[in-house]
């Protein structure tokens, strides 16, 4: 894992409160980092979407009402978002969501010896996903999951899904 990278120093504005964060994965939509501070509060994820996506027609708007409708959705499985927001002078979009540590399902897919999924994990997991994505389509019809993937499943330190 790469060592976390201060994002402010000590005399910067905001002066007593120090953040770092940590890279996490990329992929289709866009890059991950994972922010800390040292106030005790839980880590943050941002999503910072590739530009050629945000870019595209209707896209910013579109997924700010998304992250409306589902703002007082909650369930153990989804990191609850936090905000939609431009980053920096750049102006990068970004999704604000908590963090949840763990391990990615397609990291257990890499593991060498590769091991077989015994019949009764591969039924938990799809209990589990199944539920899941059935209380996100009761909160939000419209809602799709086309972007679900291995890479963005994790599987907790307590044994959860999310």
């Amino acid at each position: 894992m790469t060592p976390p990278v201060p994002t402010q120093t000590p005399d910067s504005p905001a002066a007593g409160v120090a953040s770092w964060y940590v890279p996490g994965p990329s992929d289709a939509i866009g890059d991950r980092l994972v922010m800390f501070d040292n106030t005790g509060t839980p880590p943050l994820e941002l999503l910072r979407i590739h530009r050629h996506i945000a870019a595209s027609p209707g896209f910013n708007d579109a997924l700010r009402e998304r992250v409306a409708e589902l703002r007082e959705f909650r369930h153990p499985a989804f990191a609850a978002v936090r905000a939609v927001q431009h980053l920096d002078e750049d102006g990068t979009l970004a999704v604000v969501a908590e963090h949840r540590a763990g391990q990615r399902l397609s990291e257990l897919f890499q593991q060498q010896p590769r091991m077989p999924l015994q019949p009764a994990v591969v039924a938990w997991l799809l209990r589990e996903l199944t539920a899941a994505l059935a209380a996100l389509q009761a909160a939000s019809p419209g809602s799709f999951h086309g972007a679900l993937t291995p890479d963005r499943i994790v599987l907790t330190p307590e044994g959860r899904l999310c």
